[in-house]
């Protein structure tokens, strides 16, 4: 595991983009969607995250590393392809 941040980010949304192609989504299918479906997607696994940690709720899922690796895409969405 990474000792910083960034470090720690980078490996976490990797596994997770991995895990989806691994799943069967298409590589890269995610930059058609719009920032709005990201953000909204992020903030569902945060609720998520905290239905589980509250007892609520059960899941073997990463709700954390899901909603990071969906605010990186939102972010590439309107950083990167914004440009294109």
């Amino acid at each position: 595991m990474s000792n910083s941040l960034s470090g720690l980010a980078y490996i976490e949304v990797a596994k997770m983009l991995e895990r989806g192609q691994a799943q069967g989504h298409t590589e890269n299918k995610w930059k058609d969607e719009t920032v709005k479906f990201h953000t909204d997607k992020a903030a569902g696994h945060i609720k998520q995250h905290w239905l589980v940690k509250s007892g609520k709720m059960e899941s073997d899922e990463n709700h954390l590393q899901n909603a990071l690796c969906r605010m990186a895409m939102a972010l590439y969405v309107e950083k990167v392809d914004a440009k294109s």
